[in-house]
């Protein structure tokens, strides 16, 4: 039994329908994850292990390509920065209503640019306790669906970043512990430590880390001398649908746009 064969069996056994993009929105899902805080990673490992045809990719691209664009020019009309999760959760549901099967994810990513290095961290603490360090949408094929990464507080780096970020490959990860870390946590581990902490040290205090590093797909973009470095951990909680509004339009008005 294949690997999404195995996740159909276990949606069905808890009575959910796993059969239409976006299921984990139905009542169901969300009673059976109010007991299974990982269901939500279950899903995502369905979206990812789901077989498509050649048609099927093709109709895919484009819908996500035609999304992201309305998505983006809304998002710039907005004028707001760091509003990624809204911003994927928008995407995810026009996705979703298009039927194209697809997943938002929570984690971390890490910049590298010629002459620096940033990052969005989404560890707070060496409990492990997790926040939104930056948001995207995993849409088969397209592993990484991002059009938010400029729109961060970066200041003087804005220009030197892609505006949007469409990957169906992605290069092995570098990933530091300052990429996964907020700085206070880093700092405090750093002052146990004595020296500058690994990802490794990270891991051994963060003991869902490893399993999470291997659950979703990481890896890195590369935009000529720019890198990022996208390194997903969770799949965050649905947002009440008043936030999920850009340029004050919400999510469904984008979706008429869409169909029009």
């Amino acid at each position: 039994m294949t690997e999404h064969e195995q996740l159909v069996e276990r949606f069905r056994a808890l009575g959910i329908d796993p059969t239409t993009p976006g299921f984990l929105r139905d009542q169901a899902f969300l009673a059976a994850a109010a007991h299974d805080p990982f269901l939500p990673e279950a899903y995502a490992r369905l979206v990812l292990s789901r077989a498509s045809s050649p048609a099927e990719c093709v109709r895919a691209r484009r819908l996500v390509l035609q999304t992201a664009r309305l998505v983006h020019a809304r998002l710039l009309e907005d004028g707001r920065l760091g509003h990624c999760l809204p911003t994927a959760q928008v995407i995810s549901r026009l996705l979703d209503a298009q039927g194209v099967w697809n997943v938002v994810v929570n984690g971390a990513l890490g910049i590298t640019l010629p002459y620096t290095r940033l990052s969005l961290p989404a560890i707070a603490d060496l409990q492990g306790r997790t926040v939104t360090g930056h948001a995207w949408v995993v849409a088969p094929p397209f592993l990484v669906v991002d059009v938010s990464v400029q729109r961060q507080p970066w200041d003087d780096h804005l220009t030197l970043l892609p505006q949007v970020v469409l990957s169906e490959h992605l290069e092995p990860a570098h990933v530091y512990a300052d990429t996964l870390l907020r700085a206070e946590a880093h700092a405090a581990l750093e002052a146990a430590l004595g020296r500058s902490p690994t990802v490794a040290d990270v891991q051994a205090r963060v003991p869902w880390l490893t399993k999470a590093l291997r659950r979703l797909p990481t890896g890195a973009v590369l935009f000529g001398e720019v890198r990022l470095d996208y390194v997903p951990l969770t799949v965050p909680s649905e947002l009440e649908a008043g936030h999920l509004t850009l340029a004050g339009q919400p999510w469904q008005a984008l979706s008429q746009q869409l169909a029009g």
